[in-house]
């Protein structure tokens, strides 16, 4: 299948420093979330096994965060989240990291990506 043009991230910044991104050629959705999560759970609990005990997942409203398969998913794995307010972006920290992220050059040799 040819690659498509957008991608899209996933972002997980931690108050300590590291980031845990992941950069597709799929549309968001339930199913790439809850595969996002089992594999940063994962990752964290290698990191540190203690990790759930400090830990708050920070969500904005997308559907696919509210989801029911997600919240089962987050349940499933132990994982304590919030879901920030409706139009909260000032306060949603990934923002400001995407924004960053999408202002520099990912692709500096110009490889193309999709059809066109």
């Amino acid at each position: 299948k040819d690659l498509a043009q957008n991608i899209n991230i996933i972002c997980g910044l931690d108050t300590q420093g590291p980031t845990y991104v992941s950069l597709m050629q799929t549309n968001t959705n339930e199913s790439v979330i809850v595969s996002y999560l089992t594999k940063l759970v994962a990752i964290l609990a290698k990191e540190d096994p203690q990790f759930r005990q400090n830990t708050v997942f920070v969500y904005d409203g997308a559907s696919y965060h509210k989801s029911p398969g997600t919240r089962l998913t987050l349940k499933r794995l132990g994982i304590s989240y919030v879901i920030a307010a409706p139009f909260g972006y000032d306060t949603m920290i990934c923002e400001y990291w995407f924004s960053s992220f999408k202002s520099q050059q990912i692709n500096p040799s110009r490889e193309k990506t999709g059809k066109k």
